[in-house]
């Protein structure tokens, strides 16, 4: 987005070495305590960017990873700027199959489009499997 400033953005972050969650929530040996701690992070990460005014858009099990017991959300590519009750639309459908809310399917997102991603990545977290 543009900087109301005329300086251009550049998003910086730092290198995560962990794994894709739905490689993570495939392993049999991470237990139920543990996929709990790591979905809370995520929970807690959504709130944030809400707060922020930012919906992801993309939430699904390729653009989060686990790196030492918490969710890191990557990707930014499809973020938007979205305050309180507002709506984005979009004619192009974008987002992972899945995860993406009926709305966002119809070009119309919103936080709630992010808490649907994150409902069903809580599924996949909880049950090991998509």
């Amino acid at each position: 987005q543009a900087d109301p400033h005329g300086g251009e953005l550049y998003l910086l972050s730092e290198w995560i070495s962990g794994r894709r969650l739905d490689d993570w929530c495939s392993d049999a040996a991470v237990g139920p305590i543990e996929r709990i701690e790591v979905i809370d992070s995520l929970r807690r990460t959504v709130d944030a960017l809400h707060q922020l005014g930012v919906i992801h858009r993309d939430l699904g099990p390729g653009n989060v990873l686990v790196a030492e017991g918490r969710a890191v959300v990557i990707d930014f590519g499809l973020a938007v700027r979205c305050w309180g009750d507002e709506w984005v639309h979009e004619a192009e459908v974008v987002g992972t199959d899945g995860y993406r809310s009926p709305e966002a399917s119809a070009g119309r997102w919103s936080h709630e489009s992010d808490r649907y991603a994150l409902a069903r990545l809580t599924d996949l977290a909880l049950s090991g499997s998509p």
